[in-house]
């Protein structure tokens, strides 16, 4: 989605340079300008500063990804006093930084989160679990331990987690399909081979949300990796 919102606040359609705003988050949880779209948008409440820039990284604990557009609806553009769209390149990213699916634009995905949610989390299925209750224990997890869990093993990370790896240098990468994926604003890079199980990296997806993709909560992932999915041989 790369309309208006890669305006300046007050710059006008015809301006001769147009300049990325800073809205594009990376699996590191940073928000980085960039004129690349998103699959998703995120809502964190206002974040603007005084001059319609990005003002702080958080205003509420309920962090969203929401739909683009759907049944006649497009998310609105940047409108300081409303909420600061942010946008993922897929929600492996939205998940690494921390952001569970809308109840009102992705009704089904937050049941399949909740559904995960408990299952991750040890809760029994018919046990009632307010929204309340899962984004105060996400808002704990992303900002206190987000990107901070030390050095890990990638053994029994499940599909769907970011790592970085100090071995492969700085990039983040999905762990997908046995494969290690390079991210960047763009997409996926060529999958890396599998370094071994005892090789270490840092884990960039907050504890809540792994336990989320121990669950089984299933993804929606970039297209290119969507096909690899489907081209899996069945079981």
């Amino acid at each position: 989605m790369d309309r208006t919102e890669s305006l300046p606040i007050g710059a006008s359609c015809g301006s001769a340079v147009r300049r990325p705003r800073q809205n594009r988050v990376t699996p590191f949880g940073t928000i980085e300008a960039t004129h690349h779209k998103g699959a998703l948008m995120g809502n964190r409440g206002d974040l603007h500063a005084l001059n319609g820039t990005l003002g702080q990284q958080w205003r509420s604990r309920r962090w969203l990804s929401c739909v683009l557009e759907g049944n006649g609806w497009k998310a609105p553009m940047d409108t300081p006093g409303h909420y600061y769209p942010l946008f993922f390149h897929d929600e492996a990213v939205a998940l690494a930084a921390g952001h569970r699916p809308c109840g009102e634009c992705r009704p089904d995905a937050l049941a399949a989160f909740i559904a995960a949610w408990k299952l991750g989390h040890g809760v029994a299925a018919g046990e009632w679990l307010p929204l309340r209750d899962i984004d105060q224990a996400s808002h704990r997890s992303r900002v206190r331990e987000h990107g901070s869990n030390g050095l890990c093993r990638l053994a029994n990370l499940p599909e769907g987690t970011f790592v970085s790896v100090p071995l492969l240098g700085p990039r983040p990468l999905l762990i997908f399909s046995g494969r290690l994926w390079p991210w960047k604003h763009g997409g996926y890079d060529r999958p890396l081979r599998w370094p071994g199980e005892d090789v270490s990296c840092i884990i960039l997806t907050p504890p809540c949300m792994l336990a989320v993709l121990r669950g089984g909560y299933g993804l929606v992932l970039d297209p290119l990796l969507q096909r690899v999915a489907m081209a899996r041989p069945r079981r």
